[in-house]
């Protein structure tokens, strides 16, 4: 079976994309990109995926707000913040609201797909810059 994974991101280019590098993966079905928090959570509650791909910037939203506020109506559903910000206190913001992941949109292709496997067996990444580095290397 399939794992479901939905893209929201408001930047039309990247999720668009992120959708076709994600959909090569024959284990992954992908959804999106969704833009509006309105749009994410009708997509949520259509879709059930697994994986919700969740940028921090979003209309009338952090992005880490909306995770926080999916995982309580959603706690099956990993989310992992995918942002171009490598800021300690976003990684620690989304820490504290419960979400799985955290990556920079710089990272490298075999990077976020390591990452997705992993924390679709239940771990949880939050890779700094630091890390990243030494994943590149």
């Amino acid at each position: 079976m399939k794992s479901r994974i939905l893209i929201a991101d408001d930047h039309q280019l990247f999720g668009n994309g992120l959708k076709e590098l994600l959909s090569k993966e024959s284990y992954l079905e992908v959804f999106g990109p969704e833009k509006t928090p309105q749009s994410i959570i009708h997509a949520v509650r259509q879709h059930h995926p697994n994986i919700l791909l969740l940028d921090v910037n979003l209309v009338g939203i952090n992005g880490i707000e909306l995770g926080e506020i999916l995982k309580k109506d959603y706690p099956e559903m990993a989310i992992i913040i995918i942002t171009m910000y490598n800021q300690a206190h976003l990684i620690e913001k989304s820490k504290n609201a419960g979400l799985d992941g955290y990556l920079l949109k710089d990272c490298e292709t075999d990077v976020l797909l390591q990452s997705i496997n992993r924390i679709l067996n239940g771990e949880k990444i939050f890779v700094t810059q630091k890390e990243y580095d030494a994943l590149r290397s």
